[in-house]
């Protein structure tokens, strides 16, 4: 007795299939489109630095960024021009869902007075964009550090400054003090060691200043409870870092001179 693979296969007609030449046109457009992408996967994005890359895919790997470049076809760890594919319409899909549940509920929990202000993390600026046409957001955390600090050239603090969000920056040291030394935490090391002297504080505490120096209010996440770091973090307040010594701690982290 034939198998239902077997019988499907005896039913197909190949003759058939030879005269369907818009069936062929569809099936040729489709594998050419694949082809394409393949190949845009392997082409990087112009003035990547890829020792910075590296350093990213291999911290990563493990989490988010890890299932990310797993969906992309290996695209984003090698940053390339298809890297981002359809992710950011699948991230604004969800977001909408969301918000659309989401959205009566935060709104009549201000009206009774449970809650506040709302805040988000993480977002990219047109993700924030979008969920502010629904809710309005008081407070946004992002990775912000001398190490990691995207934010300074995406437009993402610019945009809180404006519509007077609140930003929060977690892991306000970064990589900073951990024991894989790179370049760039290279050049940030050896500029705090010349600025603590001149302000007679620590290197984190010189960190903590860096940001709280940034016009938009950044509010440091330090991410403890200890008494004494507290303490010690808290002296950032009272830094009066200049803009020429803000400016040496950024060029330290890009490797060259900002305008």
């Amino acid at each position: 007795m034939a198998s239902a693979a077997e019988q499907m296969a005896s039913n197909i007609s190949w003759g058939a299939f030879g005269k369907a030449k818009e069936l062929q046109s569809r099936i040729l457009f489709a594998l050419g489109l694949l082809i394409v992408y393949r190949i845009g996967t392997f082409i990087p994005v112009p003035g990547i630095d890829p020792i910075a890359l590296e350093q990213f895919v291999e911290n990563a790997q493990q989490g988010v960024g890890g299932i990310l470049n797993m969906f992309s076809g290996g695209a984003i760890g090698r940053m390339a021009i298809f890297a981002l594919g359809i992710m950011p319409y699948i991230s604004a899909s969800i977001i909408v869902q969301l918000m659309t549940a989401m959205v009566p509920s935060l709104e009549q929990l201000k009206k009774e007075g449970k809650i506040t202000s709302f805040g988000v993390s993480n977002f990219t600026p047109s993700q924030l964009d979008l969920i502010s046409t629904e809710v309005g957001v008081d407070v946004h955390q992002i990775e912000f550090s001398a190490v990691k600090c995207q934010a300074l050239f995406d437009g993402c603090l610019d945009q809180m400054l404006i519509h007077k969000i609140t930003p929060m920056a977690w892991a306000p040291l970064g990589t900073l003090f951990s024991t894989d030394i790179t370049t760039q935490k290279k050049r940030i090391l050896d500029q705090l060691d010349s600025l603590r002297v001149k302000y007679n504080v620590t290197s984190d505490q010189l960190l903590l200043a860096w940001i709280l120096k940034h016009p938009s209010n950044i509010h440091p996440v330090i991410g403890s409870t200890n008494l004494e770091r507290i303490q010690a973090s808290a002296v950032a307040v009272s830094i009066d870092l200049t803009t020429e010594d803000w400016f040496k701690i950024l060029e330290a982290s890009q490797g060259h001179r900002v305008p």
